[in-house]
């Protein structure tokens, strides 16, 4: 098994495509880190997310053609001298994994260190470690995937179409489900506060809004499978992470964040945004990866047997 795991980090690391894709992350996070450097101190903007995209697309690419590439024959080679092919499957796993935090480290260090004075000394380290692990966490479990996809689909085209839009899929469902989360069980019938003037009495009469229930609101059943649906997708660790270190909110650490709750909630924006839902996924998605990573283990396990089973022409 050692020997066939020595094979396949040979197969993905001195392949040109990965060696391609390493400059290409590279590039991006110094290209981050010297955008966030010259700033103006007016117009900073929040955490680029190109690297980390870059860094998953990166994996998606070396996974597709470092394995698929191996159905061409190689397989059949392995198998030949006695390696099953579940032995197989796992041994991608290896690299796989790997290569995904040669990339995704080399998205963040050059980027982290060009950008700490400007950028990143803004936030506590226990902000830094929360959007570090998130992002981390999210490029594993697509890593994962993706092998997955590869050992089932087998062809290379097919195999990356498939994970481009399931990359895809994963980003927008999970927006989805953020939106439909994030509607208030309350809003104001009247809008914003009106005033009246009353010329009779020459004054301003302040006429506040009812509180109705918002029609949108998604309750019962339906909230609890959105939740879930939302918790369990690995590529909301991704975007929680990117949104843990954007500077818009001036949240630079977790107790200006429950200020910063506080203050919207007192500002009426309960009435705009589902608060409770907004803690919820600002304060407790650093426990996201370790419901979603337990689905895509699961996967991954479907995806060997699935495999297993095949026969390798």
């Amino acid at each position: 098994m050692s020997r066939l795991i020595g094979i396949a980090l040979r197969v993905h690391f001195k392949n040109r495509i990965f060696l391609l894709c390493c400059a290409a992350v590279t590039a991006s996070s110094v290209i981050c880190g010297v955008l966030h450097r010259t700033a103006p101190d007016w117009n900073r903007p929040g955490l680029y997310a190109w690297p980390f995209v870059i860094a998953l697309a990166a994996s998606l690419v070396t996974q597709c053609f470092g394995i698929c590439g191996e159905f061409s024959g190689g397989i059949k080679n392995k198998l030949i001298r006695g390696y099953t092919k579940l032995q197989f499957g796992i041994a991608q796993l290896v690299p796989a994994v790997l290569c995904s935090i040669v990339f995704f480290l080399l998205g963040w260090a050059p980027y982290f260190i060009i950008a700490y004075d400007r950028f990143f000394s803004q936030y506590t380290g226990q902000i830094l470690f929360r959007g570090f692990m998130l992002l981390f966490s999210s490029v594993l479990m697509l890593c994962v995937l993706y092998v997955t996809v590869c050992l089932t689909v087998r062809r290379t085209a097919a195999a990356v179409l498939v994970c481009i839009f399931l990359t895809l899929g994963l980003e927008l469902f999970s927006e989805d489900m953020r939106t439909e989360l994030m509607q208030p069980m309350y809003t104001l019938e009247n809008g914003i506060v009106e005033y009246e003037y009353e010329p009779e009495y020459r004054e301003i009469v302040i006429r506040e809004p009812d509180e109705v229930p918002f029609e949108w609101y998604v309750d019962g059943t339906r909230r609890d499978i959105y939740r879930l649906a939302y918790i369990f997708n690995p590529m909301t660790s991704f975007l929680s992470g990117w949104r843990s270190l954007r500077n818009s909110l001036s949240c630079y650490s977790l107790e200006s964040v429950k200020d910063y709750i506080e203050f919207e909630r007192e500002d009426r924006e309960q009435y705009i945004y589902n608060m409770e839902f907004i803690e919820e996924d600002y304060l407790y998605s650093i426990y996201y990866p370790l419901r979603s990573g337990g689905l895509v283990l699961l996967i991954t396990a479907a995806g060997l047997a699935v495999f297993r089973k095949r026969n390798i022409k």
